[in-house]
């Protein structure tokens, strides 16, 4: 909700930023239910060692893209808050 709320800032490279911030979003969201959550599945109904391991390797795309949308989010409010 607040990647599409964010649109309301006026510049063009805020526009770019928060389009990409949109789109990280959207990955976000795609690996946490094509990759994760099958994982879980699989460990609501027994403990799997082979579902653990790949919740933690299909987790890293999630925590990279997570930074990046962070990173992203720290410029947008540098540069909208502070003029520059």
């Amino acid at each position: 909700m607040t990647a599409v709320a964010l649109f309301g800032f006026d510049n063009f490279s805020s526009k770019v930023l928060l389009g990409f911030n949109l789109l990280l979003v959207v990955l976000i969201w795609m690996s946490t239910f094509f990759l994760s959550m099958p994982g879980h599945k699989i460990l609501t109904e027994k403990k799997d060692n082979d579902a653990i391991a790949k919740l933690v390797t299909t987790n890293w795309p999630r925590t990279a893209l997570w930074s990046l949308r962070v990173g992203i989010l720290i410029l947008l409010g540098v540069e909208n808050f502070t003029g520059i």
